[in-house]
């Protein structure tokens, strides 16, 4: 403690204390009150406290002080409890002729140093390391003045070699390297997926404590770790407590469709890409042998999602069987799927266990997620097969072989029905609001019931074409060559369906609200880019409303002509009203 403690120390006071353990010890100690005149802010240049924590002899030159000095400490805030690097600790005290305080009181221990010598250490260093399974299956990792502030411009290495067919686990039991920013320019831990830094690093740098609680897997029997400390800035940051076991225990990934599926640092997950193949399988792992209980194992399977791709991810069991409990129920061991692709959103859509096969599970977007949780029992897992469907992003339900007319592309088709609950609501373009793909037809089929009419609406309308010149183009067919959409009536009052072009729109040729005649049972929109340039496309809005009974043969086309005015007039107030 110093001088008078609890009561004020005295001016002009100097004192220090020397802690000399033996040669395989270290010196701990830990401030339990400290009160000093002084503000750190600058750099306390009254009472202070120094403390030199990686000496290798019991005196301090003048000349060496600023460079051995492991920090000066002052005011309210106690130093963190600090660990010799060596067997040596000098704490000084100082005091100037101004105001006193009460001073500080603390405590030391000598403390084995084998604890951070898990490894064989190599010579001529202070902390590389070497950890074979054959010398310990399991064991900690400790920066080396844990759980103490660590020095300043070291550098570490711990390689971990096991044996073939062995894995690697580290669990960072504590984790608080100086935090400088994203890319940790100061101070951090590397993790290398093999025998030397030449090997691919799990993550990134590692620095901060947010990766307290991290679980990484080797993929072979070697490890090679690399921790680094700079002269960061008020840094007093404990350094790291990881713990290492080697075993041949966990996941073999033979199970693996390709060995660059793995997600490297993990145990069993893998990302299964599209790259434009249109199927696969994946297999529960040690398939079609029993898995391994306690186990979790996320697959994640990634369609195509770029400029001119967008897929989804359709899954087919052709085997299944996790155990249910003894209440059958899910609680032991079941598969979980995100069908957006994110296990964080909260409950999974689907939760599966049992000894059978189920419907297929298609994503919400281009991933799907499938999560094996294995649970305390083992059963024979599953096999599955993937595959990849376009998505184009568009409302509607996908047009039956009975929907598609003649020439119409079979992928890119959609209906919407008059019978339907759903009277009214929204097509897009493929992908809208993003730019459509090229080279892609998509067909539109709005199917009415009897004494119904089919109004459409183009809310948005951006296709990449040329504009025409000036005039008057009633079907724009001649000049609309690029990309654009083609309207069609269709009649079903004759053995065959008879069909009418309403116009093709491109550009500053857009569709207005438009409603059908009476009697047409089918309307058709077709959209159609080309090679070239693309737009946002188009977005529309679709209504089925009661409509009055075809228009006789006898009527005059001035009267059918009354007729299409008054109709239009009635809807354009209801679309203004919706």
């Amino acid at each position: 403690m110093s001088p008078y403690y609890p009561n004020n120390y005295q001016p002009q006071m100097q004192c220090l204390y020397k802690f000399i353990a033996l040669p395989s010890e270290r010196v701990k100690v830990d401030f339990d009150d400290f009160v000093l005149q002084g503000n750190p802010a600058e750099r306390c240049h009254e009472d202070y406290v120094d403390i030199y924590a990686e000496l290798q002899q019991p005196e301090i030159r003048l000349e060496d002080a600023e460079t051995t000095i492991s920090g000066r400490y002052c005011g309210r805030i106690a130093p963190r409890t600090r660990i010799s690097l060596y067997n040596i600790i000098i704490v000084g005290f100082y005091s100037n002729d101004n105001v006193q305080e009460r001073g500080f009181n603390a405590s030391y221990h000598f403390m084995k140093d084998e604890r951070y010598h898990v490894g064989e250490k190599a010579p001529g260093t202070i902390c590389d390391q070497t950890i074979t399974a054959a010398a310990y299956s399991e064991g900690q990792i400790l920066s080396p003045t844990y759980p103490g502030a660590y020095p300043n411009n070291l550098h570490c290495t711990y390689s971990l070699e096991g044996n073939p067919l062995q894995r690697i686990q580290l669990i960072f039991d504590d984790f608080d390297l100086y935090y400088g920013g994203p890319h940790c320019p100061y101070d951090w831990l590397k993790v290398h997926d093999g025998r030397s830094t030449d090997a691919p690093l799990i993550n990134t740098m590692l620095c901060g404590y947010k990766h307290r609680g991290k679980v990484i897997f080797s993929t072979k029997e070697n490890l090679f770790l690399e921790f680094h400390s700079s002269k960061a800035p008020d840094s007093e940051n404990l350094g790291f407590n990881i713990h290492f076991k080697f075993s041949s225990e966990f996941v073999s990934l033979n199970f693996l469709g390709l060995p660059e599926y793995h997600v490297r640092g993990t145990e069993c997950d893998q990302r299964i890409p599209s790259r434009g193949i249109s199927n696969g399988t994946i297999i529960s792992p040690n398939y079609p042998r029993k898995y391994m209980p306690g186990r979790v194992c996320k697959y994640l399977v990634d369609g195509l999602n770029d400029d001119q791709n967008l897929e989804k991810v359709n899954l087919v069991f052709r085997e299944f069987n996790i155990p249910r409990d003894a209440y059958g129920k899910c609680n032991d061991g079941y598969v979980a799927f995100y069908l957006n692709g994110d296990d964080t959103e909260g409950m999974p859509n689907h939760q599966w266990c049992g000894n059978y096969t189920f419907h297929p599970v298609i994503s919400k977007g281009p991933r799907l997620l499938m999560v094996l949780h294995s649970g305390n029992s083992s059963g024979w897992g599953f096999k599955a097969q993937y595959s990849f469907l376009t998505d184009y992003g568009i409302p509607g339900t996908l047009c039956s072989q009975n929907d598609v007319t003649e020439g119409s592309p079979q992928q890119c088709c959609f209906t919407y029905s008059g019978k339907s609950q759903e009277l009214t609501g929204a097509f897009v373009s493929p992908r809208h609001p993003h730019k459509y793909p090229s080279i892609t037809d998509c067909i539109y089929n709005f199917v009415a019931s009897p004494n119904q009419l089919i109004r459409i609406r183009f809310v948005k309308f951006d296709l990449a074409s040329e504009d025409p010149p000036p005039g008057v183009y009633p079907h724009g067919t001649e000049y609309c060559q690029d990309d654009w959409v083609e309207i069609y009536q269709i009649w079903s009052d004759s053995p065959k369906d008879r069909e009418m072009r309403v116009g093709r729109y491109c550009k500053s040729l857009t569709p207005g609200p438009w409603i059908s005649e009476p009697g047409v049972s089918r309307l058709k929109v077709l959209f159609h880019s080309n090679k070239d340039h693309q737009a946002q496309g188009f977005s529309a809005v679709y209504t089925f409303v009661k409509g009055k009974a075809k228009v006789a043969d006898s009527k005059t086309s001035a009267q059918a002509l009354t007729y299409e005015r008054e109709t239009i007039e009635t809807i354009e107030l209801e679309i203004e009203d919706f």
